[in-house]
């Protein structure tokens, strides 16, 4: 486990059914979260402590976070409660986007939350093999891509949440595990960063 305060605390958040399970597996290398394309599957916050070069983590997977009045008196309701409290207690927020559906107001909001909570803050573009079928990965990391795919998603996101143009911006497939080592050295960079 470690002393606590060594430990960087990343909070997965993003909207239902984005990929934040899926990375959170692929960042460990099995299966601890289950995965489906049910919203809803992940209904708490779950802590997971492991040691990352040399470095204290711990991962909370999250349930998806939808608007308040559409989940008011629900069960789906208290899930988000809780993710706003792994969210308070973490240092980075690690906001994961689907690439495929682009940037949605809910993925707007769950950025506000971040900003909101004063949190360190990366942005996660799951699912980019299938925005760019070209993509090379290599050794886990992205060799050959379209940037122009890459520079357009970066500028629509910095000019829909300019709250956050400090975040950086990281493109994985979770599924097909590339650049997975990627989100964890961003994110413990933007941890340093904030501390400091």
């Amino acid at each position: 486990e470690g002393d606590e305060a060594d430990q960087i605390r990343l909070a997965i958040i993003g909207r239902p059914n984005v990929g934040k399970s899926s990375l959170l597996n692929a960042i460990l290398g099995e299966d601890r979260s289950i995965v489906s394309p049910i919203p809803g599957t992940t209904r708490d916050a779950v802590d997971t402590a492991f040691e990352w070069d040399n470095q204290q983590l711990v991962l909370v997977d999250t349930a998806g976070i939808r608007r308040n009045r559409k989940i008011q008196g629900t069960v789906e309701y208290y899930m988000v409660l809780r993710a706003r409290s792994a969210l308070e207690r973490s240092n980075v927020a690690v906001v994961v986007i689907d690439g495929q559906e682009g940037i949605l107001d809910g993925d707007k909001r769950v950025a506000g939350m971040a900003h909101e909570n004063g949190r360190a803050c990366i942005i996660v573009v799951n699912k980019w093999d299938l925005v760019d079928p070209g993509v090379v990965f290599e050794n886990g990391k992205m060799q050959k891509a379209d940037m122009t795919k890459i520079t357009k998603f970066t500028n629509k996101f910095r000019d829909e949440c300019p709250f956050l143009n400090f975040a950086p911006l990281v493109f994985i497939s979770a599924q097909e595990n590339f650049s997975i080592n990627a989100v964890l050295d961003t994110a413990i960079i933007a941890a340093q960063n904030h501390a400091h």
